[in-house]
């Protein structure tokens, strides 16, 4: 029963997510194409992002604003306030959300640049033709992947989700893929999931785990978690 109620919140959420954003996308169907950069100046901008049927060119790296708080001798923090919502959409670049913080000459200083997301991260049916690095990042409310498709590398580690959800049902993994040091607060579910190569997660911290009909055609390793709910299996 708890199942079942879980996979009627994670669809709610999804419900919600579409119908209050106002997506931006092309009337004729063809999608419309955009840079990244210009995604990242809407950002530092406070503009809405919610976009639909578009094909984004360039590496979208949520950290790379000169906007950003002291927050240890070792880090400082990127804020976005805003929703972040794509759905059916083609990225062509890096989608990253962690990097290295540089002087005005471009030289790397010993300090990181972590991405505090005050809204949800959503990214539905979306097709990542290179690598996703989502790194150290503080998102406040849900993040969803759901029935996205991961054509290279892709990483998710040092991630703290306070929403109820974190959904990656019926994504397609084709290459490794790696889910580790995570701490999410309501449920995670990779509910339909198939892994093309290796899956690791670990060291994760979640409330329930669900992997009903997940598929794994490399080895999947789940090590030194803590799960306080339920863990769902169904092959």
């Amino acid at each position: 029963m708890k199942y079942f109620k879980l996979l009627t919140l994670s669809m709610l959420s999804l419900a919600m997510l579409f119908s209050c954003s106002n997506v931006q996308s092309k009337d004729n169907g063809k999608p419309s194409e955009l840079q990244a950069s210009d995604i990242l100046k809407k950002i530092r901008k406070g503009e809405k992002i919610a976009y639909s049927n578009a094909i984004v060119y360039g590496d979208l790296d949520f950290s790379d604003t000169d906007e950003w708080v002291l927050t240890s001798a070792s880090h400082v923090t990127v804020d976005i306030a805003q929703d972040i919502f794509f759905q059916n959409c083609v990225f062509m670049g890096k989608v990253s959300s962690y990097s290295i913080l540089k002087d005005k000459k471009g030289k790397s200083l010993p300090m990181k640049k972590k991405v505090r997301f005050g809204g949800n991260v959503c990214f539905f049916n979306c097709d990542f033709r290179d690598e996703v690095d989502i790194c150290e990042a503080n998102i406040m409310n849900d993040m969803i992947f759901s029935r996205s498709t991961f054509n290279k590398k892709s990483s998710f580690s040092r991630v703290l989700v306070n929403g109820s959800t974190c959904q990656f049902t019926e994504i397609n993994a084709n290459e490794f893929f790696l889910f580790a040091n995570n701490t999410i607060r309501g449920n995670l579910n990779f509910m339909d999931a198939h892994f093309s190569r290796n899956f690791v997660l670990s060291e994760l911290t979640a409330t329930d785990l669900i992997l009903n009909n997940a598929s794994f055609d490399g080895k999947f390793e789940l090590s030194n978690s803590t799960l306080y709910g339920i863990v769902q299996f169904n092959y």
